[in-house]
């Protein structure tokens, strides 16, 4: 996309919810970023006076009037020496020893002595630290007597085995080289955070740019950052609610610069936050839960300053956020649907709120927060429905829960099913779901274990990252291993497996089918209808598994009927016509999309409609329309914010709400909807904003509006940006264009129809992409194909043009999203390619252990 381009990526409107897991009862929202890192060492000057406090006196005579200590300035640094020891320095004490007749170095976490120098001159000492962040204290002493007031006491942090060159996110990973460089793989398309200007789902690292001087990354659930040797920040990906700091809503697959000079930054899901190298916190983008910690849910362009405090670290998990402070307090804030903001309660936090003890480390993720403390004890809070908090009672942490016993932890890291640890002896253990090989435990399934287990026989371990559904670490030779969901490429092994056309099962009665983003059903011949992919809010019609690539059966209402008409399959939920022509949904809810009467989330599918019977169906990401069967009247609801339902408001419809006009045909998008009326001709309504209303203007509507004066129309498909239909076999394409999705020849948007061939025979418009298949059978797709869902064995991003699949298939059904693409064969078959995260091509792709990702890493 080139430098500041505006992204092609929709902006997230979807609802927070709380997240319960397993067992299921209401389930997620999503998109992040785990950051638990420690802060580089750093040291604080402080100003000797002649003031003396009582109260730091030891014993009697404390010292007073000349043996006060003498004004004037002395540094206190500390720099780890190796990954287990740090080493302390010291300026000399100025009046010597009239003032005071040695240093004293005192733990902070413990109180005990790190060091006694025996003297007040200029020093230093090397010692063994165990927590990988450690705070020192600087005192004077004088025989018995204590002489450093507080004021004057001098603090400096160490950090070891630093972990800043690698970041895990929704999707993506990234990692700094040993060359100062910056790659990053897995899912780029979604919201360009793989820093690739093709936005290809890459499988192995691809360079961000050309610079050569990078110290750190973050990546979230839809925007990463990082920040360079010179202290400059840069943050890149989808930038909707201003996550880059920049004052602009612009998205952008190349490094954008954050002002100012920065030690840290950490990705969350629409928001950032960072430490400037003076130690002050700051907070932007997303703040609709809180997660910026400024007392208010008002979003922020620009890096806003969070208290007056000071800080050494921040991690950002989806909607919220978990901060140490420079006296080693544990402060989080932000979203609270599952607890992870500790403090006992479901209510997000607008400002900082303190958990108690003294803490080095602290990890979030979507919706589970760990951290470490002091003393080497580990300890979980928020979402544990799959055992991510290492608890044994399955269900919400709403407070800081210790972990086992040990006192040995290091670092911990938190994903969104499972989490993992390293503890000092360099070894690493992980917990929670095996889902997708994510414990490392060389297989895969969702199984459950809340013990930390230890993950092969390694000691070299350094560090631990993990964001949602694959973790990656770092050992000490500089190799960096990731594991986990491989369905896009997240765990950097160069898998391409997912670009070619793969068949589902043995299955030969397949007649029809519908794809979504991460989920899919299909009808067989027998009429029973049937679901596999991604689970979390019971899209697939079951409780159960969270995501599965077996099709699995699906039932619904009275008597449990096996037998379906129709499917449609939305974003995050499924609608179905029984062979009755009785019509149920099931899934997510928050929009009202399942026309239920309410916002829930469901499992079990209920009927829509009342007595109704229906005919014709289709689903959008958030929006569902449906035409009666008794007299063509076209019904929508859900989410209406573009005016999508097509009523004449954008007000949310939980229940049916109708269309004025008989109708043959509907199709419902991400923001708009069209629909052929009885008397051939086709009407538009929603979004307008590329043209793809098709009647000449950028002027979106509420109401249907009439896509010129033909009739005759006989298939209509909608994108989230674009749309195409047939009259015949001719086929025509209108609205956004930006990768050629419309076929036409050229990249321009299209206000109207524009004829883009004479033989088509059935169409299917994706997010960014068209496909469809022309008289003679043969497969065609238009557009980009950044994930492979063309299955010819490629990748590439635009194709104005049609381009023919290198294999001609004679194909009775397909069906398109974008991310991923399905079809049967006239044969029965079933045949799936492209985007893979959730197993929705019907296989699972997973790497089962920690696998080494190419290159050698900043360690």
């Amino acid at each position: 996309m080139g430098d500041r381009s505006t992204s092609t990526v929709p902006p997230r409107r979807a609802g927070r919810r709380r997240h319960t897991g397993r067992p299921r009862a209401l389930a997620i929202g999503l998109l992040g970023l785990v950051s638990f890192l420690a802060l580089a060492a750093q040291g604080v000057d402080a100003t000797f006076t002649k003031s003396v406090s009582a109260s730091h006196s030891s014993g009697s005579g404390a010292l007073t009037g000349t043996n006060g200590p003498a004004t004037g300035t002395a540094s206190f640094t500390g720099a780890a020496a190796t990954t287990s020891t740090c080493t302390l320095a010291w300026s000399a004490l100025s009046g010597g020893t009239t003032v005071a007749d040695r240093y004293e170095v005192l733990n902070v976490g413990t109180g005990a002595a790190a060091a006694t120098p025996g003297t007040v001159t200029a020093g230093s000492s090397t010692i063994t630290q165990r927590p990988l962040t450690q705070r020192y204290q600087l005192t004077t002493r004088r025989g018995t007597n204590w002489v450093s007031p507080t004021a004057e006491t001098k603090y400096a942090t160490c950090s070891l085995g630093e972990m800043s060159s690698v970041s895990v996110g929704q999707h993506v990973s990234c990692g700094i080289k040993s060359t100062g460089t910056l790659w990053c793989w897995g899912f780029g398309m979604y919201d360009g955070t793989t820093g690739d200007a093709n936005q290809y789902t890459r499988s192995s690292p691809v360079q961000v740019g050309a610079a050569t001087n990078w110290r750190q990354v973050s990546v979230g659930g839809g925007v990463a950052c990082g920040t360079r040797t010179d202290d400059s920040g840069a943050c890149w990906g989808n930038n909707w609610a201003g996550a880059f700091g920049d004052g602009t809503t612009n998205g952008s697959t190349t490094p954008v610069t954050v002002t100012g000079s920065w030690r840290r930054l950490s990705a969350g899901g629409a928001h950032t936050c960072g430490i400037k190298t003076d130690s002050s916190l700051y907070c932007w983008g997303s703040n609709g839960s809180g997660q910026l910690g400024l007392g208010t849910t008002t979003d922020q362009l620009t890096p806003v300053r969070v208290g007056t405090d000071t800080w050494t670290l921040v991690a950002t998990g989806d909607s919220n956020t978990c901060g140490i402070k420079i006296d080693q307090s544990l402060w989080c804030w932000g979203a609270n649907w599952n607890a992870q903001v500790g403090n006992n309660s479901y209510t997000s936090v607008t400002s900082p709120v303190q958990l108690g003890g003294l803490w080095t480390a602290v990890s979030t993720s979507l919706y589970t927060t760990c951290g470490i403390k002091t003393d080497g004890t580990l300890w979980c809070w928020g979402n544990n429905g799959w055992g991510q908090g290492a608890n044994a009672a399955l269900g919400d942490l709403t407070t800081p829960t210790q972990v086992g016993s040990g006192t040995s932890w290091a670092r911990v890291g938190s994903g969104r099913y499972s989490g993992c640890g390293i503890q000092t002896d360099g070894t690493l253990w992980c917990w929670g779901t095996n889902a997708f090989g994510a414990t490392g435990a060389g297989s895969t399934g969702w199984t459950t274990t809340t013990t930390p287990t230890k993950v092969g026989t390694s000691t070299t371990w350094l560090d631990v990252n993990g964001y949602e559904l694959h973790l990656c670490a770092i050992r000490s030779d500089a190799a960096l291993q990731c594991w986990g969901s491989a369905g896009v490429g997240e765990t950097g092994q160069g898998g391409t497996n997912w670009q070619t056309f793969a068949q589902v099962g043995a299955v030969t009665t397949w007649s029809s089918l519908s794809v979504g983003r991460d989920h899919a059903c299909a009808i067989r011949a027998d009429a029973t209808l049937w679901c596999w992919g991604r689970n979390v809010n019971g899209q697939l019609g079951f409780t159960g598994n969270e995501a599965t690539s077996t099709p699995t059966q699906v039932s619904a209402g009275t008597g449990s009927s096996t037998t379906f008409s129709v499917v449609a399959v939305g974003g995050d939920n499924t609608c179905a016509i029984r062979a009755d022509g009785q019509l149920y949904c099931w899934g997510t809810g928050q929009s009202g999309q399942n026309g239920n009467g309410n916002s829930n989330w469901i499992d079990t599918p209920p009927r829509v409609g009342g007595t109704a019977t229906y005919s014709m169906l289709s689903t959008g990401a958030t929006t569902t329309c449906a035409i009666k069967s008794t007299d063509s009247t076209l019904w929508c609801w859900g989410s209406n914010w573009t005016g999508q339902v097509g009523d004449g408001t954008t007000t949310d419809r939980v229940s049916p709400a109708q269309v004025s006009g008989a109708w043959s045909s509907v199709a419902v998008s991400s923001y708009h909807s069209c629909g052929i009326k009885t008397d051939g001709s086709l009407w538009c309504w929603g979004a307008n904003w590329n043209g793809n209303l098709g009647d000449g203007t950028a002027n979106s509507s509420s109401s249907p509006v009439r896509v010129g004066a033909l009739t005759g129309w006989s298939q209509v498909t909608v994108g989230d940006y674009h749309t195409c239909g047939r009259r015949s076999a001719t086929a025509y394409c209108w609205g956004a264009n930006g990768y050629g999705q419309l076929a036409n020849g050229n990249t321009a948007w299209q206000y109207s129809p524009v004829q883009v061939s004479t033989t088509a025979s059935s169409l299917s418009a994706g997010s960014y992409a068209t496909c469809g298949k022309d008289t003679s059978n043969q497969l065609w797709c238009a557009g980009q194909n950044a994930t492979g869902a063309w299955g010819n064995g490629s990748l590439s991003v635009t194709n104005s043009s049609w381009v023919a699949l290198t294999t001609s298939v004679s194909v009775t059904s397909l069906s398109n999203s974008g991310y991923f693409q399905c079809l049967i064969k006239t044969n029965g078959t079933l045949w799936c390619a492209g985007a893979n995260e959730w197993s929705q091509l019907g296989t699972t792709e997973a790497t089962n252990s920690p696998a080494t990702v190419t290159g050698t890493w900043k360690s």
